[in-house]
């Protein structure tokens, strides 16, 4: 490794050594990066090995290079291209020039990483004044680093500019809810106030430590809290009923997984335990056997999963009634968990539930499209699409859509269909000129025999729709086609 002459980290006064992820190696000063980072403060206080790993800014005693030049060496996975601007920030030296918004989201990407205060400030001032130019990056760049502040103002200048239609590549670096909060915040004007763009809104949770109030008499509690002393009541008070403890929470999990004698128990996050046989959990999961510590048994393992998700993917394997499924959100975290796990009977069955979940009126189709998005089902997610064209996606926050972890691109693209039906239709509506004089007869002449004429539309409107329906991405061009228009012609059970 050579460091190259383009960037002045040579100084043989050095004490450190940093190495890019293309292999330029950057003779450094441990002062100076303590004094302007807490994080390399922490590191070269601690009692060090040789070498870090590639790709996380610790030390890995797997290094190939453990000291080169008799310095201590680092593998970080920045490129020299970022590193060389990043110290040139930290160092009495002059600035480099952050001219692109990509220079400026790499620059500032690295000093969160590593903590370097100075360029934090110098790479988030540069992306302020690139919002003019490019502020719908700008908020997705500031909600993929967290920067709230940052977020908002970009906000406020989408929103004044009408920007929020557009679409950046960075939309698929963003989570869908983050980009719903910005289309909502357009949408409707409200005062952003309480809206955080970066993450999730969650409710504001009550200070459990309340003013001491007065005892109600009766009673009077320890300081402690651990000890209550009855009193007499008084004359005037009535007597009341004694609180009734609440019934012992359930540790274990219902039939058929309580076993009395398990050969395998699985906790779940919640504390509840699964306690099941070994040739089912092999036969469930290979995955989930293979956790196990090679003791004798019980095997134990803990999971993140809730005992509902858990009792979901098992019970599709065990000889009892397969689950009611009825729950979006429910479908959507069980059947992450059945592939993280390689379950697959328990991911064909939880498919098979998504997809009949189309045909249930209450179904919410945005959140079923989102789903299906998220699990990659293409022809749920264009029949989900479908069903959300007479909602308002962006007139109101949806938190059970933000539990989705998809890119905000499948919402821009969801809305993009929106957009497109909307001006096909109404094109349709506002004249019949587009339409070929043959076939303006031939409608015209259907809507004159028909029992079903309508004032406001056409009597073979529904129908037509329905036809250009079954495309894509309906256009001017496909809507007019002869198979369209000899679809839209009402039967003749419809006519006479």
């Amino acid at each position: 490794m050579v460091s190259p002459l383009s960037h002045p980290f040579n100084d043989p006064s050095a004490d450190v050594i940093l190495t890019s992820s293309d292999n330029i190696i950057f003779k450094l000063h441990k002062v100076i990066l303590s004094l302007g980072s807490e994080f390399f403060k922490a590191m070269f206080s601690l009692s060090q090995p040789e070498s870090s790993s590639p790709g996380d800014p610790q030390i890995n005693d797997s290094s190939a290079d453990a000291e080169i030049d008799g310095l201590p060496v680092i593998h970080v996975s920045e490129p020299s291209e970022v590193l060389s601007k990043l110290f040139r920030l930290c160092y009495p030296m002059d600035n480099p020039h952050l001219e692109t918004i990509d220079e400026v989201a790499a620059i500032l990407t690295a000093a969160l990483k590593y903590e370097l205060r100075k360029p934090i400030q110098m790479a988030s001032r540069r992306l302020r004044k690139l919002m003019p130019k490019a502020s719908l990056r700008v908020y997705a760049i500031a909600c993929t680093l967290d920067l709230e502040d940052e977020a908002r103002a970009a906000a406020a200048v989408i929103r004044e500019r009408k920007l929020q239609n557009e679409y950046a590549a960075e939309l698929e670096d963003i989570s869908i809810g983050a980009y719903h909060r910005l289309l909502y915040y357009c949408e409707t004007g409200s005062d952003p106030g309480g809206l955080f763009f970066t993450h999730r809104p969650t409710q504001k949770v009550k200070d459990a430590k309340k003013k001491s109030k007065k005892p109600k008499s009766g009673s009077v509690s320890h300081p402690s809290g651990s000890v209550t002393l009855d009193l007499p009541d008084s004359p005037d008070s009535p007597r009341m009923a004694p609180v009734q403890a609440p019934p012992p929470r359930p540790t274990v999990a219902k039939y058929p997984f309580n076993l009395a004698d398990p050969e395998f128990i699985i906790t779940a996050s919640d504390g509840i335990t699964f306690r099941l046989s070994q040739s089912f959990v092999r036969l469930a999961s290979l995955v989930l056997f293979d956790m196990a510590p090679d003791v004798p048994t019980p095997s134990v393992i803990q999971v993140p999963e809730s005992s509902q998700v858990l009792d979901i993917i098992l019970r599709v394997y065990s000889p009892v009634e397969n689950p009611s499924l009825a729950d979006l959100s429910v479908l959507n975290s069980t059947l992450i968990a059945a592939r993280k796990y390689e379950m697959k009977k328990a991911i064909h069955f939880l498919q098979e539930a998504l997809v009949k979940q189309a045909d249930v009126p209450l179904t919410d189709p945005y959140l079923l499209y989102t789903i299906a998005c998220r699990h990659d089902l293409r022809g749920l997610a264009l029949i989900a699409a479908k069903r959300t064209l007479r909602l308002e996606l962006t007139k109101a926050l949806r938190p059970e859509v933000e539990t989705v972890d998809i890119p905000a691109g499948y919402l821009y693209r969801l809305l993009d269909y929106h957009r497109r039906c909307r001006e096909t239709t109404h094109i349709i509506r506002a004249n019949e000129s587009w339409i070929e004089e043959e076939w303006r007869s031939r409608l015209a002449d259907c809507c004159q025999r028909s029992h079903r004429y309508s004032r406001e539309l056409p009597c073979w409107y529904p129908t037509y729709m329905q036809a250009i329906g079954r495309e894509k991405w309906p256009s001017p061009d496909s809507v007019v086609t002869e198979d369209v228009f000899t679809a839209a012609l009402p039967s003749p059970s419809l006519i006479y």
